[in-house]
């Protein structure tokens, strides 16, 4: 399902759309004419994080890992989130580990409804990677927490527990 948005006193607008709406992408490829090359690298699942211009089309793709809100068997996943900016238009390619970032972008635009497509999108993955942090702050207390316990064991636990008749095998 496409969902529009205008802003920026109507100069503006986001339309969202739902990467596994097959029809929706296909007149999104008619009206707003853009290529089949940046649809199809907005529309994989396994498209690495990158930014790429066209200049032919006057289209900003950008494709930005965003994680995922919920662990999966117990360690962190992302999934690439594509944007892609052309004329006044902003369009957001969401899927269902990623339909959090609309909220994202509906808070941005409730704060500042005046601002520029770029703007919005800037704001939006400055966003999306503050997501990061939390995650990264729970790894990094998880590796501390490990690395105390290895340095409280004692190193020497091995040779205790070879009889004592067999230690001369290790001087």
């Amino acid at each position: 399902m496409e969902t529009h948005r205008t802003f920026n006193q109507g100069l503006c607008s986001w339309i969202i759309i739902d990467s596994k709406d097959t029809k929706e992408i296909e007149k999104l490829r008619d009206t707003h004419h853009i290529s089949d090359e940046m649809l199809t690298y907005s529309l994989d699942k396994n498209e690495r994080a990158r930014v790429e211009y066209d200049p032919l089309d006057q289209a900003l793709l950008v494709i930005f890992n965003v994680a995922h809100l919920e662990k999966t068997d117990n360690h962190y996943e992302t999934s690439p989130m594509a944007f892609i900016m052309k004329d006044h238009h902003i369009f957001s390619f969401i899927s269902d580990k990623t339909d959090y970032v609309v909220g994202l972008m509906e808070n941005v635009l409730k704060r500042d409804p005046q601002q520029s497509t770029a703007s919005l999108l800037f704001h939006t993955l400055f966003l999306i990677s503050d997501y990061y942090f939390p995650n990264i702050e729970e790894v990094n207390s998880q590796r501390i927490r490990l690395n105390t316990k290895l340095r409280k064991k004692p190193r020497t636990k091995i040779c205790w527990s070879f009889p004592i008749w067999r230690l001369d095998w290790f001087i």
